[in-house]
């Protein structure tokens, strides 16, 4: 290679190399969240190391914190959350004597949001009025209780034990776990997908859209609407209390239906079909239910039942559902 070209390809090569330096000291490389790069000028507070705090940890209207790659403990307080807290690859942990324990020691107030990402947060969370909880992509909780209007956006992530909402509450999982109760009333509002979850417990106008979900037992009663699709309900789901359902492409050891419940059933597989107390039921194609049992006397023929008038009874349900997916994504 010529000596001129050599020449030159040095020079280049050394400008390359040395611009960092000709404009100052580089910059450290941002902390990375689920592969994208956190913008640290936006929080008013950074805690990146181990820390201890002693008393309440309050994050005002106008805060916002991030507490990332390390381990955060509160000693005889609670985390109060009025603005924005954000977890990132972190522990947190709730010390409270027991003569000073508070039952949900993690509270997100009014307005507030809570984004936990990759965390484990070892104490229950209580959401008020209007508050957004974001548990995402591995993080694990005990347990979340939510209020009147607040939301809850669960994805790739594991409760322990409870998730409770209820009062116009919404609440949206996607591939995660329940380990024991999810409860909701008081029109709730629930899109599930991919998820499991023990027991399932609705009362009061609940809506819901499940999807390829695994259930253990359920209870839908006080007007519940649900469509279940490509469901497994291992021991028994009951339906009370003018609560309707429709069960497509599913499998259910045992269904009861009461108190003027009813189910539209389509490409499923039921064992055991236990109805009374005014039930209705209409089995659609592909549908095998092994057992069929009328405890009492009462049930509506379901010849008489108009196909539109169930088909737009299920739309409300499909198109909440679609509108939550969107807003989910958007989020």
């Amino acid at each position: 290679m010529p000596l001129k070209r050599v020449f030159a390809l040095l020079v280049v090569a050394s400008l390359v190399l040395l611009a960092p330096l000709a404009s100052g000291a580089a910059a450290p490389p941002r902390p990375l969240m689920n592969g994208y790069e956190i913008d640290i000028d936006l929080f008013s507070l950074v805690i990146n190391h181990t820390t201890v705090h002693y008393g309440d940890f309050v994050v005002n209207t106008t805060d916002k914190v991030l507490i990332a790659n390390c381990s955060f403990i509160v000693k005889n307080g609670s985390i109060i959350v009025d603005g924005l807290l954000a977890i990132f690859n972190a522990s947190v942990y709730i010390d409270v004597p027991y003569s000073l324990a508070v039952y949900y020691p993690f509270f997100v107030e009014y307005t507030g949001r809570t984004v936990i990402l990759e965390s484990e947060i070892y104490a229950p969370i209580l959401l008020r009025e209007a508050a957004s909880l974001y548990l995402l992509n591995g993080s694990k909780v005990p347990r979340i209780k939510a209020g009147n209007l607040s939301s809850i956006f669960v994805s790739y992530a594991v409760i322990e034990d409870d998730l409770i909402a209820s009062e116009a509450a919404v609440v949206y999982v996607n591939y995660s776990s329940i380990g024991d109760q999810m409860m909701l009333s008081d029109m709730v509002k629930l899109v599930m997908n991919e998820s499991s979850v023990y027991y399932m417990i609705t009362s009061g106008m609940v809506v819901g859209l499940v999807g390829n979900c695994t259930i253990e037992l359920a209870k839908l009663s006080y007007g519940s609407r649900f469509v279940f699709q490509n469901i497994t309900v291992r021991r028994e789901m009951v339906i009370d209390g003018y609560t309707t359902i429709f069960l497509n492409n599913s499998r259910v050891d045992t269904l009861q239906l009461k108190d003027s419940s009813f189910a539209a059933i389509s490409r499923s597989f039921v064992r055991w079909l236990l109805v009374y107390d005014y039930a209705l039921f209409i089995l659609g194609n592909s549908t095998k239910v092994m057992r069929i049992t009328v405890k009492r006397p009462g049930i509506v023929n379901p010849k008489s039942v108009n196909p539109l008038s169930l088909l737009l009874a299920a739309a409300p349900v499909a198109l909440f559902g679609k509108k939550l997916l969107s807003a989910a994504k958007r989020a």
